[in-house]
Formats: structure tokens, sequence, C-alpha cells
């Protein structure tokens, strides 16, 4: 009688095949739950880093509005602002003179030689404000529309009564509106220096500069749509918040508590929910190569030692069988093919 295909295979292959098929098995449930760990455990680790970094955020924001409000008070300081609007004051007596209003599309004399107070106000508009309360000059620095509303400054000065510098909307949009008054070196009248910074994707960047990495900044109007953005490219204005969310670990600041802003709006920093799936990938990636190499060392390792086994095992059973023969006469009939178990189990039972 052939003994079973089975018993034919050696008993250190069954046992490669065994604990392949048991590492293979193990290694992909352990898979499917470590790839959803590895990513909990990144989004939770980089929404505590963003939470921190959000208020790092916000803060280089607030100093970049501080730099903007200091350009204003360093512009009036300059001697050639002074002896500028000292002359503009003498000169334009007239009535007809007093009505009417300069435009500049280019850098006016009034402002300071190349230094960061000059970058600042290059993006702005800028007007000059007489004793009177009337624009007298503006310049726009800006592609877009001038705002009427600027040009009659005596309803937005009582805005800032009390204050320099405050965030607030001009005609829907926001702004950083900055004043500053000055006195005329030849007489005791106080003139107006108003500065309108709009709050747009080119303020968002220019306010965290190149530190941001991967973080994307935006602010956000009461109703969790975006007014302006750093990453203008990804997120535009008008994007809802909700629908961020499928892209983006975001944390929120209101800015409304700052002190300085007359509008409620949100300070949000965002991250790409994609660039933790690729980090988790990764991670995904070399565990799987790590996993194949030990599976391999470990199968290599069990089929070494059961070979050492079932040698020094076999030579029990040869041991035993020559001892049935020499001492009791008993003889196994015909070849014994497969492995040692199988071998000896054969032997024993054609013994008579």
């Amino acid at each position: 009688m052939k003994p079973a295909l089975i018993n034919r295979i050696p008993l250190a292959i069954k046992m490669a095949i065994i604990m392949f098929l048991v590492v293979t098995a193990s290694w992909v449930v352990v898979q499917r739950f470590e790839v959803n760990a590895l990513r909990e455990f990144f989004l939770g680790y980089h929404l505590s880093v963003l939470k921190y970094d959000a208020q790092e955020n916000l803060m280089r924001f607030i100093q970049h509005l501080r730099a903007r409000r200091n350009s204003v008070r360093s512009l009036v300081l300059q001697s050639n602002f002074d002896g500028y609007v000292s002359n503009l004051e003498t000169t334009a007596t007239k009535s007809e003179e007093m009505d009417t209003i300069t435009y500049d599309n280019e850098q006016p004399p009034w402002f300071p030689p190349k230094t960061l107070s000059r970058a600042h106000l290059v993006s702005s508009y800028a007007l000059l404000i007489d004793s009177t309360g009337k624009a007298r000059e503006v310049y726009k620095g800006l592609q877009r529309p001038l705002p009427e509303t600027l040009l009659y400054p005596n309803e937005l000065l009582p805005r800032l009564r009390n204050t320099e510098s405050i965030l607030t909307n001009i005609e829907g949009k926001p702004y950083q509106l900055v004043i500053k008054h000055f006195t005329y070196s030849h007489s005791l009248q106080t003139g107006t220096l108003m500065v309108a910074f709009p709050i747009n994707d080119e303020f968002m960047r220019a306010s965290q500069g190149a530190i941001l990495g991967n973080q994307v900044v935006a602010l956000m109007d009461t109703n969790n749509l975006i007014i302006a953005s750093s990453s203008p490219d990804h997120i535009t204005q008008g994007t809802s918040l909700e629908s961020l969310e499928q892209e983006y670990l975001n944390t929120q600041k209101s800015f409304f508590d700052y002190g300085e802003s007359e509008i409620d709006i949100r300070f949000i920093s965002l991250f790409p929910k994609s660039d933790i799936n690729l980090l988790v990938g990764k991670v995904a990636a070399m565990e799987f190569k790590y996993a194949i190499a030990y599976g391999i060392v470990f199968i290599l390792c069990s089929s070494l030692v059961v070979l050492f086994l079932s040698g020094k095992v076999r030579k029990v059973s040869k041991g035993i069988v020559d001892f049935l023969h020499k001492n009791l006469g008993i003889e196994s009939r015909g070849e014994c093919p497969g492995h040692w178990a199988a071998q000896m189990r054969q032997k024993i039972s054609t013994m008579n």
C-alpha cells in the first residue's frame, strides 16, 4: 500500500509551508488594523502640533498688523513728510484748490526712503487729510478701484477715536485702517494720515513669511466662509469650512478677542490630510518590508530547527527498528518512502 502524497513531503517543507501561510494571514489581519491605527496616531499628533503652531501663526499675524501700524507712525516722523504736508497746507489757500483731490498712482514724494516701512505702504491706499477733515491727496497702490468710502474720512475717523488701528469692513471688504495725526510745523493745525491695508491673500502670505511649510492660514467670517488665505491656489475666497474639513485638519482662533477689530472674523490654521496619508503609506510600506524580512528569517530558522530535530528523531527511530531486529528478530517488509515519521510508522506496522 502506497503512502498518501502528503506523507511523501519532507516534514521541514511542510513546516515551511505552514509557517508561510500563518505569517501571511497574520500580516494581512494586522496590516488592516495597523494602517488605521497609524492614521489615527498621525492625525492626533499633527492636530496637537497644529494647535500649538496656530497660536504662533496668530501671533505672527498680529505682529504683521502692528508692523503696518508702525510703518504709518514712522512715515509721519520723516522729515520729507513734514516738509511736504506743511508746504501743501501753505500753498492751498483757495477754496477751489482745497476741494481738489490729487491722485497718485506712483509712490508719492512724501513716502519714506527705501526701507521696510516703505515696503509695507506700497500695497495700500494712503490719504492725506487736512485740518478740515477733507481728503487732499490719495495714493492708490492697488489695482482694484479705490473704495469711495475712503474719500469721506469723516465717516471713518470716528471708528478710530480710541485707537490708531482697527480691522473693519469697507464696502464689504476687510481692511486694516490705520490713522496718525500730525501737526503742521508752521501752525498748530492738525492733519491726518489715513492708510487702508486690504486684508487679502497677499496680506496673509506676508504675515507668515516663509516658515509656514505645508500649513495654510486663513481668515474666516461668521458664515464659515474663507475671506483670505495664504495659499489661494488651494483654498480660494468663499470656500466653506465644511468642504475643507474633508481634506484638512484645522484649528481656529477668534481674532475678535484681540480687541482691535470691529468685525467678527476667525483666524484658522490648516494642515493637509494628504500629507498625513502619504506619511502613513510610507510607514506602512516600510513595515511591509520589515515584515517580509522577519517572516523569511522566522521561516528559515523554524525550518532549520525542524531539520535538526527530524535528524535526531530519525536516528532514534532507526535505533528502535535495529533493536527490534537484533534482539527480537522482528523485521520490516519493503521500503518506506516519505518523511521520517511516516517511515517509522510504516516500519513498525510491517514488522512481524
